[in-house]
């Protein structure tokens, strides 16, 4: 084996070679900055090379985050038609979502919603003798004192529920936010509709609601049953729309702006809220924005004293709300013979508007009067008692009853709405296809009404028809 100090050659040498300087070659210099290499001294000076350093960019300017701003689109009931688009504050509805700040507003909530009543009597409530049952020593028995004992039936309980205050405290500008964080999170999920005009509808009628839930999707079929839940925020009370939707069952629930809470705006699947509605929740839950408690808020939904706030489009706004609220207020056995007659009384409220109206309005007024008046005459018809007529005799003498004609009065109201709708939709400039389904279906109306009548000619057609197949 080879001593160890033959390798100190080896190390020197790699420290030698380590200590050397690493020549490189120049590299070559443009030809704009290349000296002439001839033997003669130039007559111009000599041009040094430059080195040019590039300027650094200066960084993108970063908007603060109170300063951003989000879009929502605000819609118009019930036809959902987008209106125009609406900037809001991204502290307002662009807030990320805390789960432990909404966690801390709905235990809060809860918490101060219990009642606390329970209460059960101890030994010293219960009524009965203190005098002891047994003596304490001889029997061979537990010690007992009185009959009220809480090991005997009968007895007081020991450490019972007693009436107390459940309630918890949570700072105001930590509620705010909670507030703020869940509409930020529906709305982030484009589960927060905003509509401009009240959520009201013309009629207490559910059939009526449910078309608008299902024309928007809000009520679907599956597996065989309605579903779809929304929650429908308003500014004030809506009598109508809070009716139907009683009488629909599981649809939803509509409650005022006062009595929504943070676990109401993340229970249910949507959120349909009036545009005022909501401005007045911001309003008052900005605490922590604001630093100092919010301005006492009018039913307007704007501050007192405003010179801006204009008035609400409540239910008192609707042409013929003074028929609409008879209505509801009478039981339901008055209900059904008042509503035929109240629902004309507003049918001719309306065309009388629609006549001092002009445009695009003038038709919408006109459009649902023709559809209450349809109602009415279909309301009168099922208030006729039914009289028996056998074939032949209908036959002979092609009589129709009193209910026959209401009926038939119906679909002519029914023809006009949809050649109305037609006329609206072309102004529109809605597809030619839907105009025409429009116009189809007030040939049908038109015909049915024909057959109500029992008029010769149209049965005459009717007969050739039906030989031909």
């Amino acid at each position: 084996m080879a001593p160890p100090r033959i390798h100190a050659p080896i190390r020197g040498l790699s420290l030698q070679l380590s200590r050397l300087s690493v020549v490189q070659e120049p590299k070559s210099i443009p030809t704009s900055f290349a000296r002439s290499l001839s033997a003669t001294r130039s007559s111009s000076a000599a041009i040094t090379p430059t080195t040019v350093t590039s300027i650094p960019k200066p960084p993108p300017s970063i908007t603060p985050f109170e300063a951003q701003t989000v879009l929502a689109t605000i819609h118009s009931f019930p036809t959902l038609e987008p209106l125009r688009f609406e900037s809001y504050p991204a502290t307002h509805l662009g807030l990320p979502t805390r789960r432990d700040i909404l966690h801390r507003a709905v235990v809060y909530e809860g918490d101060n919603t219990r009642l606390g009543t329970a209460s059960t009597l101890w030994r010293s409530e219960v009524h009965g003798s203190a005098r002891k049952i047994r003596p304490q020593k001889g029997s061979g028995k537990a010690r007992l004192g009185d009959k009220k004992s809480p090991m005997l039936r009968g007895g007081g309980v020991a450490f019972g529920p007693k009436p107390r205050n459940f309630g918890t405290k949570l700072q105001k500008k930590v509620y705010d936010l909670a507030w703020r964080t869940a509409l930020s999170y529906r709305f982030k999920k484009g589960e927060l509709v905003i509509v401009d005009n009240a959520l009201e509808i013309e009629t207490p009628r559910p059939q009526t609601l449910e078309s608008i839930f299902r024309a928007n999707g809000w009520r679907r079929m599956i597996d065989g049953k309605e579903r779809g839940n929304s929650l429908l925020i308003t500014l004030s009370e809506r009598p109508l729309l809070k009716k139907a939707l009683s009488e629909m069952g599981t649809a939803g629930r509509v409650l005022q702006w006062e009595d929504v809470d943070v676990k109401d705006l993340l229970e249910k699947p949507r959120i349909v809220i009036e545009h005022k509605a909501l401005n007045t929740i911001l309003l008052n839950h900005s605490t922590d924005l604001t630093h100092s408690h919010s301005k006492p808020i009018s039913p307007l939904g704007k501050p007192r004293g405003d010179p801006q706030s204009s008035p609400d489009q409540g239910p008192h706004t609707l042409l013929g709300w003074s028929q609409y609220k008879e209505l509801i207020t009478v039981s339901p056995e008055e209900r059904t013979q008042l509503e035929p007659q109240l629902l004309e009384e507003v049918a001719d409220v309306r065309e009388k508007a629609a006549a001092s109206t002009s445009g695009m309005a003038a038709m919408e007024i006109l459009l649902s009067a023709h559809q209450l008046r349809a109602e009415a005459f279909l309301g009168r018809a099922a208030q006729v008692p039914p009289v028996e007529v056998s074939e032949e005799d209908w036959e002979a003498n092609h009589e129709v009853g009193e209910a026959q004609l209401w009926n038939a009065a119906a679909e002519d109201e029914k023809a006009k709405m949809f050649d109305l709708k037609a006329d609206i939709a072309e102004l529109k400039g809605t597809e030619e296809s839907e105009v025409e389904a429009l116009r189809l279906n007030a040939e049908n109306a038109r015909n049915e009404a024909r057959e109500w009548r029992g008029e010769p000619e149209y049965l005459d057609e009717l007969e050739e028809e039906m030989s031909k197949q």
